[in-house]
């Protein structure tokens, strides 16, 4: 009893996360400050710890039933739509050799080719539509992706360990191994002449080659298997293709005369996507003149949604360094000198630094919310016949160098960390 009174006074709780990976990063964090031995490590009183916990337990929403089946029927009938591509283009560069070759029946299997072509497009741009048709946009889809894809890595963080296992070494000598048998059984055969191999050694070294390549084929595939359990995500590759041009302009071609509509599902959207689907309804039921002198403003609406999603991303990044910092003693990861007050100092002028990037970072999100409020408001005022296009058009431009302002900004981020990385794997080579 006494030595477990003394662990209680004297050594730190071991970080959560070491004892239950699967819990969320922030959550973890908070716990590990709630159980800090220091008093003065922990939060100050009940509106910080909220605080805290709003952080960690947000995206927990339901997402809505449509946004569910689009990202369901995605996993499923994508799942083979690279293998369809490939296929295609090589019917279809098979097909031009019989164009050459044959004429008229190498058009017939291009056209047969474009229409095998057409089947997956098709498909695609239905899912775009059905899912506008719904209520809801292409950037909800990308909130939905993005929420499918974290539940499922803290899935695989509590199935899967980090560490290899018998199985992993197991496939990786027998992959490698048998690469490397195979091949210096080969270079053995194909110097046999020049070495004076007798018939004995030919036949060992052949079968050397077949051991070498059945062991290959067999360790090959489980490496790779295992170690993709343990590097990829399921849902990364659908959410890089539906945020790339490419899935944006299907969501163009579905969308094509589908007037925008406002789900009445919109607990679970941000504020600034509840304004944005909120301006663009407006929009599209301006006359039609009026709609032309500002064009642009679907597009500078959409570009305010990603960037306010972007800066908000930002400031969850700064707050978790920041928290980092402050709360290092209760992880028992401070390893600063006692009375070492140069790094004291530096310790205290990053975190200043951190809190001015994100204090920064969080007025560039409320500039953001607040512009594409201002846009629905104008487009009020243009129903009631109370604005003018001379005035929207001024304030998108306005709103142009906001959005320029904050991409600048995400863009020096990137920047730092792409040199960081650099000068790190400069360090370590």
């Amino acid at each position: 009893m006494a030595a477990t009174l003394a662990k209680q006074i004297t050594q730190p709780a071991p970080p959560l996360a070491t004892v239950a990976p699967e819990t969320p990063s922030n959550l973890a964090k908070a716990m590990d400050r709630c159980l800090a031995k220091d008093p003065a490590d922990r939060f100050a009183d009940g509106e910080q710890l909220a605080e805290a916990l709003s952080w960690s337990l947000e995206m927990r929403r339901e997402i809505p039933v449509a946004l569910r089946m689009f990202v369901e029927h995605n996993r499923e009938r994508l799942r083979g739509l690279p293998l369809v591509v490939l296929l295609t283009l090589g019917y279809l560069v098979f097909s031009f050799v019989i164009i050459y070759q044959e004429g008229p029946l190498g058009l017939i299997m291009t056209a047969l080719t474009l229409i095998m072509a057409a089947a997956p497009v098709g498909m695609l741009v239905r899912m775009a539509r059905e899912l506008l048709r719904s209520g809801h946009s292409q950037q909800e889809l990308l909130v939905a992706l993005k929420t499918d894809i974290d539940a499922r890595r803290e899935e695989m963080a509590f199935e899967l360990s980090t560490k290899k296992n018998w199985l992993d070494w197991l496939s990786l000598g027998l992959m490698w191994g048998g690469l490397g048998m195979t091949t210096l059984a080969t270079g053995g055969l194909m110097l046999g002449d020049f070495l004076g191999l007798s018939t004995d050694a030919i036949v060992w070294l052949s079968w050397q080659v077949g051991g070498g390549s059945l062991a290959g084929t067999i360790g090959a595939p489980i490496a790779v298997t295992q170690s993709g359990k343990r590097s990829v995500v399921p849902g990364v590759r659908s959410l890089k293709f539906w945020k790339s041009r490419i899935g944006k302009a299907f969501f163009d071609v579905g969308g094509f005369r589908l007037k925008r509509v406002l789900n009445e599902h919109v607990a679970h959207r941000p504020t600034k996507m509840t304004i944005g689907i909120a301006a663009g309804r407006l929009y599209d039921e301006l006359p039609k003149d009026m709609k032309e002198s500002f064009g642009e403003l679907p597009a500078v609406v959409r570009t305010l949604e990603e960037d306010a999603e972007n800066i908000r991303a930002r400031v969850r990044e700064l707050d978790n360094l920041i928290d980092n910092i402050e709360h290092d003693d209760a992880l028992g990861s401070r390893s600063t000198p006692v009375g070492d007050h140069q790094v004291a100092e530096r310790r205290a002028s990053l975190e200043a630094d951190l809190r001015s990037a994100r204090d920064g970072a969080q007025q560039r999100l409320v500039d953001a919310v607040s512009a594409l409020e201002t846009i629905r408001l104008e487009l009020l005022r243009m129903h009631a016949g109370a604005g003018s296009v001379v005035s929207m058009t001024q304030y998108l431009s306005a709103v142009q160098a906001l959005s320029d302002d904050i991409e600048h900004m995400l863009d020096g981020r990137d920047e730092v960390e792409a040199l960081l990385a650099t000068t790190g794997s400069h360090g370590r080579a």
